[in-house]
């Protein structure tokens, strides 16, 4: 969803005009700048003493920005149904901060009950999240358009390297179960993980194939590689906007394009499930997917918006870079 918050400061007063993104004025949308508080009006105005920030909320969103003399127009980011849901078995104080989007920015601060789900309308980037409450740690699925809190587990190490031995990118990022690390020295990473865990990552375009870490364990070794699968799907699917490899052990992989061709991880022998999603295929229709060892393969339509079908990379894959076409 798109609103446009149109904000004049002039005088003695700060003032604005909330609407959707059709033009709608949003009505009743508490604002506040510094003590003084307003709501808009059916026009979506309102009038404030100037202050040094102001904040609207909206969805279930906090939405903060600098309450400067002059004019300014604020759009909000295209927004999502988002459910975050408390532990069943503790409270906690949760925060969620996203990035500032053009001048506003989203945060979220409520007493999570156990049991409480809480509905928001957010943006559709990763927050940074926390929750305070002993041994607790905020896992977001993105897939599932939820936010779940979990127990934190343990600390998992998580060491990355190159497989030519070059230097890493600067953009690198890891992640456990989904959950971004937190960056430690070079090339290492500090994790936290709840029994058995994936840890994976990525670096620039290309992801990272993940591994897998045992329910004890505390260490994991990444390694990255340039070159890798480059899968080219402009004609035989110019709708697809992501793609998940999933190994027979439940290992997935997230792809999006870049330079509108997915960048898959050099990816050990073995047999993929392939899901392919996008905007508007025709349900029924078919895909062909190449495979590297040459021959290719049809998906077929498995349901709205998914192609599904397997992938297998052979045991005498070269390395360096597979060209698919």
């Amino acid at each position: 969803m798109w609103a446009t918050l149109l904000v004049a400061c002039g005088g003695d007063a700060f003032t604005g005009h909330l609407t959707s993104f059709t033009g709608t004025p949003l009505a009743s949308v508490p604002v506040r700048a510094g003590r003084a508080e307003a709501q808009t009006d059916s026009e979506g105005a309102f009038s404030l003493p100037p202050a040094k920030e102001a904040v609207f909320t909206f969805g279930g969103v906090g939405w903060r920005m600098p309450a400067t003399s002059g004019a300014h127009e604020l759009r909000l980011p295209i927004l999502r149904e988002v459910v975050v849901r408390c532990p069943s078995d503790a409270a906690c104080d949760l925060r969620l901060t996203w990035p500032e989007q053009g001048g506003l920015t989203p945060v979220v601060e409520a007493a999570c009950e156990p049991g409480r789900d809480l509905e928001l309308q957010a943006p559709k980037t990763a927050p940074e999240a926390r929750c305070v409450s002993p041994d607790r740690e905020l896992v977001p699925d993105d897939r599932d358009q939820r936010i779940e809190l979990w127990p934190s587990g343990r600390e998992i190490d998580i060491r990355l390297a190159s497989a030519d031995g070059s230097e890493l990118p600067a953009d690198c990022a890891t992640w456990v179960d989904g959950v971004r690390a937190t960056p430690s020295g070079p090339g290492r990473w500090s994790g936290n993980g709840r029994g058995a865990v994936w840890v994976g990552g990525q670096c620039g375009d290309r992801p990272i194939a993940p591994v897998h870490v045992a329910r004890d364990g505390i260490d994991a070794a990444l390694r990255w590689s340039p070159e890798g699968p480059d899968l080219d799907l402009r004609e035989a699917a110019p709708w697809a906007n992501r793609l998940v490899l999933t190994t027979e052990e439940g290992m997935s992989v997230l792809v999006r394009p870049s330079a509108d061709l997915f960048h898959l991880p050099a990816m050990p022998p073995g047999d993929y499930r392939v899901e392919i999603t996008g905007e508007t295929p025709v349900w029924g229709s078919t895909v062909w997917l190449p495979r590297p060892e040459g021959d290719g393969m049809w998906l077929t339509n498995g349901g709205d918006r998914v192609q599904v079908g397997i992938w297998r990379v052979p045991e005498h894959l070269p390395a360096g870079l597979v060209p698919v076409r």
